[in-house]
């Protein structure tokens, strides 16, 4: 009689295994999309391969509007609003990651408002340990960044006051002395002039040499002003 045979196997455990590691995949899908900061992720060519909710929201973008797409020219522009080629800066992180763990860099939005985030990146690899993606973790710092820029702008305003101070000082010094050397020409030109005739051929001399000595005593009398705060009342010409 012909003999029937059959095999079993306890596949339980493959069960069970597959069904922990669909659980892990999900808790971590929800996780990440539940995250309240920017994930992304992309190729080493810089195409976008993944974009978490928090981002599309952020970046103000639906998925099909990012996925496949070059991060360059959708949420970095090329050149900054310094002049920094942002381009050459994503190569670079795609060519040597681990020189880019940390960095920040002006990002932009669908209508265009430039935006500061705080990069952590981290590198994807295949099962023969090559870099195929770079997973991304980004923080907006865009309000911290302009109070940073505005005390900056306040502290060159602050050097630049303390050293208008500084001129105004050696400037006072300077017309002060001057001052009084003037008030030497003009007090001996005077009294030149009282000592020589009307028709004396000096008298021309000397009355030119008064007269550039009062211009010069105005002068320094601006600057004085200026050294001591004061304001410098116009004249009508």
């Amino acid at each position: 009689k012909p003999v029937t045979l059959s095999a079993t196997a306890d596949i339980t455990q493959i069960r069970q295994a597959e069904m922990a590691l669909r659980e892990s995949e999900e808790r971590y899908r929800e996780l990440v999309e539940s995250a309240t900061i920017i994930i992304i992720k992309f190729n080493t060519s810089g195409v976008l391969t993944f974009v978490n909710t928090y981002a599309l929201k952020f970046f103000g973008f639906s998925e099909n509007e990012l996925l496949g797409r070059s991060v360059v020219g959708t949420i970095v522009p090329e050149i900054d609003s310094s002049g920094h080629d942002l381009a050459a800066m994503i190569a670079a992180i795609c060519a040597d990651t681990a020189a880019f763990t940390d960095n920040i860099n002006e990002n932009m939005t669908r209508d265009g408002q430039r935006v500061w985030i705080h990069w952590n990146n981290r590198v994807v690899r295949d099962a023969n340990q090559r870099i195929v993606e770079i997973l991304s973790f980004g923080s907006d710092i865009t309000k911290r960044k302009q109070a940073e820029d505005e005390r900056e702008k306040l502290r060159d305003q602050l050097l630049q006051s303390q050293k208008m101070e500084s001129v105004g000082r050696l400037a006072g010094g300077i017309a002060h002395d001057f001052n009084n050397m003037l008030g030497v020409i003009i007090g001996h030109t005077e009294l030149a002039l009282d000592k020589l005739g009307p028709e004396t051929h000096l008298r021309h001399d000397l009355q030119q040499i008064l007269a550039a000595a009062e211009r010069s005593a105005d002068l320094t009398r601006q600057l004085l002003a200026f050294a001591r705060k004061q304001a410098i009342s116009p004249q009508v010409l």
